[in-house]
């Protein structure tokens, strides 16, 4: 999946995301922000990775 497929859906999941390449890099890849996040919001962030993860199984 490319960068920008990968951070469009990400977006259904919650969590933000910019393509690496929107920053001048020549790398493939993502810049997640976790900035915001409070502690009691980490597990809900797991359980959202996990959904993610079952539905986006790598091949």
């Amino acid at each position: 999946m490319a960068s920008g497929q990968l951070a469009r859906e990400l977006m259904y999941y919650g969590v933000s995301a910019i393509c690496l390449a929107t920053t001048g890099s020549w790398q493939e890849g993502l810049r997640v922000c976790t900035s915001f996040i409070q502690d009691h919001q980490y597990e809900i962030l797991d359980e959202r990775m996990a959904i993610f993860a079952e539905n986006n199984p790598i091949d």
